[in-house]
């Protein structure tokens, strides 16, 4: 009898007589379900396996081979509850001329720190003298053991969310039907901090950009327990990641996303807001990530003299949502053209076209920079054009002009009503355009837009950059609430 065990080590328990009883194996995790797994191969009348006295595999009744060639080869998983401390779980494979491996598998649920987790698979055996029990690799692409933190691994649920879970407080929640793969697993490992740091020295990071705390390898499994390359989710997945633990110094946290780590060592940016002590982000697709940050700055644009907009343009800057007017400046009292505008509202929204959206307006043509933000705006219901054929996307935005299209992003969003004496303190009131009026109502109420003074809003001026880089920033902070 061979015995052969990647994913737990397993002893054997002889009798009296040095004969092979059963194998016996542990592991420990801090997870409330634990997956066991692996092949059963017969070469004769098919095998019988049960888990805990339930049967998982049944044998075929006409699977007689007088060559002796495997001809009845079966996967099992099962997905077993653990309570909290020792829990025991008996494996036994039988065929039906009566050969047997038995495995007594003693899984310890910790109730807090540290453990395993993962696949546990029992032991096989070579020749003719019983079923083989194979046990199931470790996912291609998996961290070996020593540069695993901590894993998770839950079954896709097509029937609600998903939630998978690491005791540092890391969250995954993938909708039903988000990924439509029958008997999937979504899996979570967190590297150790040795392994971390030597990934990171190979590491190609702008000079103002620092990596912090682990990385992460987010997969989807196959019924076999391998990785399913680059899967693609018909609707966003949630991830979120405690930033309390993060060793991030004087940094503003607000600055922080989360980062996709290439193969060739490069990263790519991908986002994320800060709520609380959570970054939170929303994935499209699987793959190995790492919270950074990007610390842009400005010379011209600090807290002594623009303390209401320093904050927020520099938050915004290291999320790429705005750019400086050259590497060093950002120009901060430059006015804001219909055009720009429009373009940081979807870059912030994240807003895409709806296919076949068309741009009806003559003054925006295909291949223009702002073509893409004025279509995906189009097709959202943002913007609607100054006539019917013109978008006019170089005239400079005006504070009324940029209350509505904020006010139909925030109606997509699910606000849409104001008090009815949201503008009783505008003296000015009496002049905002009749078209404006109700929206500049709702982004008043909401606090995404002020005044010029206590009792001005002074709705036909023109925006600034600076002013409209702290509209961008609530907006960007009442998006997550969708």
């Amino acid at each position: 009898m061979k015995l052969s065990s990647p994913t737990v080590s397993l002893q054997e328990v002889k009798n009296e007589k040095g004969e092979v009883l059963r194998y016996e194996g542990s592991v420990s995790t801090t997870n409330a379900k634990q997956a066991i797994s692996g092949t059963v191969e017969d070469t004769y009348t098919g095998a019988n396996l049960w888990i805990n006295g339930n049967q998982v595999i049944a044998s075929n009744p006409n699977m007689l081979n007088a060559n002796e060639s495997i001809i009845d080869k079966q996967t099992f998983r099962s997905e077993v509850e653990l309570n909290n401390g020792l829990n025991e779980f008996k494996i036994l494979a039988k065929d039906g001329a009566g050969n047997e491996i038995e495995v007594l598998l003693k899984v310890t649920r910790q109730t807090g720190g540290g453990g395993g987790g993962g696949v546990v698979s029992p032991p096989s055996s070579g020749g003719g003298s019983g079923p083989i029990v194979t046990p199931e690799q470790p996912p291609q692409g998996t961290p070996d053991k020593e540069k695993v933190a901590e894993q998770a691994t839950q079954p896709l649920n097509q029937e609600g969310v998903t939630e998978v879970k690491l005791g540092n407080g890391v969250v995954v929640q993938i909708p039903a039907q988000a990924l439509t793969l029958e008997k999937a697993s979504a899996q979570v490992t967190m590297a150790t901090a040795e392994e971390t740091q030597k990934v990171v020295e190979q590491l190609k990071l702008d000079q103002d950009v620092k990596a912090f705390g682990a990385y992460y390898d987010f997969h989807i499994l196959n019924e076999n327990g391998e990785i399913v390359k680059n899967p693609s989710f018909a609707q966003p997945v949630s991830i979120v990641i405690p930033i309390t633990g993060l060793a991030t110094g004087d940094l503003n946290k607000e600055k922080l996303s989360l980062f996709k780590v290439n193969d060739n060592g490069s990263v790519t940016f991908v986002g994320g807001r800060v709520v609380g002590q959570n970054l939170v982000v929303e994935l499209s697709s699987f793959s190995r990530y790492m919270v950074m940050a990007k610390d842009k700055t400005f010379t011209d644009v600090n807290s002594g003299n623009y303390p209401w907009a320093a904050n927020e343009i520099e938050v915004l800057a290291s999320k790429n949502i705005i750019t400086g007017k050259t590497e060093a400046a950002f120009a901060p009292r430059d006015q804001v053209t219909r055009a720009e505008f429009t373009a940081l509202l979807v870059r912030t929204l994240g807003l895409t076209a709806s296919e076949g959206t068309a741009v009806s307006f003559d003054d925006v043509k295909a291949g223009s920079w702002y073509y893409d933000a004025v279509q995906a705006a189009v097709s959202n219901g943002l913007v609607t054009g100054k006539t019917a054929s013109s978008f006019a996307p170089g005239d400079q935005i005006t504070r009324a002009e940029m209350a509505v299209i904020i006010g139909r992003a925030l109606k997509n969003l699910g606000v849409d009503q104001a008090s009815t004496d949201a503008l009783a303190k505008f003296a000015d009131r009496s002049s905002f355009p009749t078209w404006a009026a109700k929206d500049i109502a709702v982004v008043v109420d909401s606090g995404i837009m002020t005044g010029r003074s206590a009792d001005r809003f002074a709705s036909q001026e023109q925006t600034t950059r600076a002013e409209a880089a702290v509209v961008i920033y609530r907006i960007f902070n009442e998006s997550y609430k969708k």
